[in-house]
């Protein structure tokens, strides 16, 4: 089950980042805990942190954040080695329909190349490359769009995803 961060969470999640984001593995768990609790504040009207839990190990972690001009960003999407497809697709689900109850009208994400076709199948666009990584833009089509949950059980968005993106998504581990 996808959740919001709590406040008892902090702990986890920070020891959960530390282990498996390349670029946290340097800091100590009491920074990644501080930016955990406090983040961002200037021009931001709300961050949540998600993670997706498959009993009480986290898979997969992603931080969104909405700016006043209405934009928002998922940041920091980190993968563990035992993150499937479906983990990933359902925490990008509950991070967009968050979004989006929040009055978010573009959402952008950073990924990693690998990734790319699985998130064209999440009807993000690709607008650039940074790195080793593409930036995806995922635009709200009205204010009354259906709950994009919804639309996955509907549509069965799953079926799509190709299994070499799986297997990238493995290899990426």
């Amino acid at each position: 089950m996808v959740h919001r961060i709590k406040e008892e969470d902090i702990h986890t999640s920070s020891r959960f980042l530390k282990k498996n984001d390349p670029k946290r593995k340097g800091l100590k768990l009491k920074e990644i805990s501080n930016f955990l609790n406090e983040g961002h504040v200037s021009e931001i009207i709300s961050e949540e942190n998600f993670a997706k839990k498959n009993k009480k190990s986290i898979n997969v972690f992603a931080h969104t954040i909405i700016y006043k001009n209405k934009k928002s960003r998922i940041n920091n999407i980190v993968i563990s080695p035992k993150t499937t497809e479906r983990d990933l697709f359902e925490l990008i689900i509950n991070c967009i329909d968050y979004l989006i109850r929040n009055g978010s009208k573009e959402i952008e994400l950073n990924a990693p190349s690998q990734l790319e076709e699985f998130f064209k199948n999440m009807k993000f666009e690709k607008i650039g490359l940074k790195n080793n990584s593409v930036l995806m833009k995922y635009t709200v089509k009205s204010d009354k769009q259906s709950s994009l949950s919804k639309k996955f059980e509907e549509a069965e968005m799953l079926k799509n995803i190709s299994e070499k993106t799986s297997e990238q998504l493995l290899k990426q581990r």
